[in-house]
């Protein structure tokens, strides 16, 4: 989440929303988390345990997933909005992933776009 957020305990990354909320009053939120294992499909599960894998040896083990209504909640408790959340499926237009090559849409990683005023 946010960068390196995604290594951090999922207390830590609670409170990074908090942290950068005293921002313009119309400032934006875009960037992308992790869902929980629950939530992943077979091919976000399988691309998630190879990149802990590699991750995790390298001294930066995945700490922070977070289902969409942990999330919100964190969001809503700093004083953020939620205006979008949405698969990286969803996020890509209209024809991407009918790729011939090994690039597939999976439910590993969500895109949301919070601000600090609502719509």
């Amino acid at each position: 989440m946010a960068g390196r957020q995604h290594y951090l305990p999922p207390a830590s990354c609670e409170r990074f929303f908090a942290s950068v909320a005293d921002v313009h009053p119309e400032s934006s939120l875009i960037f992308d988390y992790v869902l929980p294992h629950e939530l992943r499909d077979a091919r976000g599960a399988e691309y998630s345990a190879a990149v802990a894998a590699m991750a995790g040896e390298a001294g930066e083990p995945s700490r922070c997933s977070a289902a969409p209504t942990t999330l919100h909640g964190w969001l809503a408790s700093a004083g953020w909005h939620v205006h979008d959340d949405r698969d990286e499926e969803d996020g890509a237009p209209s024809g991407f992933w009918g790729r011939a090559d090994h690039l597939k849409p999976m439910k590993l990683i969500r895109l949301v776009h919070a601000s600090r005023r609502r719509a």
